[in-house]
């Protein structure tokens, strides 16, 4: 978690020297993204959903992001919070087989399940 701490604080760097650098930002999304898998997969809920988060505040249109947040909220016993993301990760990509999993699970989409686990590496 060390390297990914210095690797964010120079993309933040330069995010600040180019805010609206597209580039930038799509690698901080997926950076913030990976830290939030590795904080899910050890098991600290709470934590992951802050990178999740910051990965959605940094590209809006990955559904992948929502519904990773959404496990986090998940594993947190958020379920609204939960919820709400897998709602949104389903407008962005109607496949998204986790998102559709757990909706499935509280009966509102009938076409995949869950199996938990870890989430996967990008």
């Amino acid at each position: 978690i060390n390297n990914w701490a210095s690797a964010m604080k120079d993309y933040q760097i330069a995010q600040s020297l180019q805010p609206s650098a597209q580039d930038v930002k799509v690698r901080l999304s997926f950076m913030y993204n990976e830290l939030g898998t590795e904080l899910f997969n050890s098991k600290e809920y709470e934590k992951a959903i802050l990178p999740f988060t910051k990965a959605i505040q940094q590209d809006q249109d990955i559904s992948e992001y929502f519904s990773n947040r959404g496990l986090a909220h998940k594993m947190a016993r958020n379920l609204y919070e939960a919820h709400r993301d897998f709602v949104e990760a389903i407008k962005l990509d109607p496949n998204n087989s986790h998102a559709r999993a757990w909706l499935s699970m509280q009966g509102t989409d009938t076409q995949h399940t869950y199996s938990g686990g870890e989430l996967p590496a990008i």
